[in-house]
């Protein structure tokens, strides 16, 4: 979680980036691609301005860093990686990630790391951009928000044990 309490801060402010600056964005953008919504090109075409500003002030920020805070992983790094990932694997494509060095090295190196390897799978660089399908039927969104509910509500615990036993394993304790 950091070694001192202003690390302690920064991964907090960091993690909460991952959620609202990153995340939010996953309805205009992902989950279109999965069929969960229709794809709105006007709401997508913002969404992706908007995300590539917050990502150019983290690629500012690791302009020298090899970690997000501190001198090895936090929980900071994990939630970052995994709110990116989609948008890694889908959307970014190559000339896309040329206006990220920073960050595409940083997340590169994260997703080479055997333990998130081993947790998360293989992570695959997009190499062209997925399209976004027509949903078959308005029961897609039923579908989705039934997938948030079981995933968030139900079984919101295995999910933070998930996260937890992938800290665990590259070194990062959480405080009880």
């Amino acid at each position: 979680m950091g070694s001192n309490d202003w690390e302690v801060a920064l991964v907090n402010q960091w993690v909460q980036f991952a959620h609202w600056e990153i995340t939010r964005y996953s309805k205009a953008l992902l989950y279109p691609i999965f069929g969960f919504f229709e794809y709105n090109s006007a709401e997508g075409a913002k969404a992706l301005a908007e995300i590539k500003e917050w990502l150019k002030n983290l690629d500012k920020h690791l302009d020298g860093n090899d970690f997000i805070v501190g001198d090895s992983y936090t929980i900071a790094d994990l939630e970052v990686f995994y709110a990116l990932r989609g948008y890694f694997q889908l959307i970014f494509t190559e000339d896309v990630r040329k206006g990220f060095a920073n960050l595409t090295v940083w997340f590169t190196k994260l997703a080479a790391n055997q333990h998130i390897v081993n947790s998360y799978g293989r992570t695959l660089l997009c190499k062209v951009a997925q399209p976004y399908p027509k949903p078959s039927s308005g029961l897609v969104n039923h579908f989705f928000y039934i997938f948030l509910y079981i995933i968030v509500i139900k079984d919101f615990p295995l999910f933070f044990f998930f996260i937890k036993s992938i800290s665990k394993s590259i070194g990062i304790e959480f405080e009880n």
